[in-house]
Order: structure tokens, then sequence, then C-alpha cells
């Protein structure tokens, strides 16, 4: 649906990026980015092994 709604080819990769864990080539993309994150990362399965 996000592909064909903008009329692009159907072997368009899409990559899903982590908001708080972006990667450098993907910062690099904007003119500017915050510097630190400043996104609390949830802890709720933190040390839980199933």
């Amino acid at each position: 649906e996000f592909i064909s709604s903008r009329k692009l080819p159907k072997a368009t990769h899409i990559v899903r990026v982590i908001q708080g864990y972006e990667p450098h080539e993907f910062k690099c993309n904007f003119e500017s980015w915050p510097s630190g994150t400043s996104t609390a990362v949830a802890e709720d399965g933190r040390g839980k092994v199933a």
C-alpha cells in the first residue's frame, strides 16, 4: 500500500529504522539531526528469557 500509493516500482526496497538507533547512513540524508537520543528504551523484557 505504501509503495503503490506513491507509484513506486514494486521492487522498491524498504528499510525499517528503529527510533533512537538510526545508522549514520540514514542520518546523513538530513541537514540536521539531534546529536543525542532522547528516546527512552523500554526495559520490560530486559533480562527475561523464554
